[in-house]
């Protein structure tokens, strides 16, 4: 996977953290020269550029998917089946490592190549500094 630069730039929010408004916090932006657009599980939300622009929302048909995606999880859980997941630690990993990768790249203005064997990024030593944080106490990064 790799990320070259890009024509827009996404900012991903998720759970609140930095929210422009309580309205979008879960969710991602993507602004590009012609606007922004805001997407989120249930409605897209456009802001076009210019004097006169007007927000225009976008609702997508998702009734109860959050309900039915934990519903789906538990059921799993329950019956001690984990071929029943709809969605796997795997397919999280990777909609998360993308998002990640893609800020990485903007936030360090650098092309960010990622191995996914290795999951590593390669190459970019200022990048990889990226993708692990300081944990408090006596927690080690694995």
């Amino acid at each position: 996977m790799t990320f070259p630069e890009f024509q827009l730039i996404w900012h991903h929010k998720l759970w609140g953290t930095g929210d422009v408004t309580k309205e979008f916090n879960n969710g991602i932006f993507f602004h590009g020269e012609k606007g922004s657009l805001f997407a989120e599980d249930s409605r897209i939300t456009l802001f076009p550029t210019g004097k006169d622009a007007q927000k225009e929302v976008l609702n997508v048909p998702t009734e109860m998917m959050q309900e039915k995606h934990v519903e789906n999880f538990l059921n799993a859980v329950k019956t001690k089946n984990p071929k029943l997941i709809n969605c796997t630690p795997e397919d999280a990993f990777r909609s998360t490592a993308a998002v990640q990768l893609a800020m990485i790249s903007y936030n360090t203005g650098s092309l960010v190549k990622w191995d996914p064997e290795k999951k590593i990024i390669s190459g970019n030593p200022e990048a990889t500094k990226l993708l692990k944080r300081d944990y408090r106490g006596m927690l080690i990064h694995p």
